[in-house]
């Protein structure tokens, strides 16, 4: 069974540039990291006497873009049980 394409067929047939740009906005996340992200996320929602939690690791190796993630996970969620709330 071929492996499915995780990116739209007809990128191929753009440009070097606009395929640069595709996959520059683009994060794929490793699966040890979606489990620290979901674990991480879940201290933050629902702390347990936690004042403070450090996020540590190499360079480059994707704190700041779990922190990204997290921030727009959770403004999503919020912004849903804001609206909720409203109506």
């Amino acid at each position: 069974m071929p492996e499915a394409l995780s990116y739209p067929r007809e990128l191929l047939t753009r440009s070097a540039a606009e395929r640069h740009e595709y996959f520059a906005n683009r994060t794929v996340m490793h699966t040890e990291m979606a489990r620290v992200c979901e674990e991480l996320l879940g201290v933050i929602l629902e702390p347990s006497n936690t004042s403070l939690v450090f996020l540590e690791g190499p360079t480059g190796g994707g704190k700041t873009t779990m922190l990204r993630l997290i921030e727009k996970r959770i403004a999503t969620r919020d912004s849903v049980g804001i609206e909720e709330y409203a109506a």
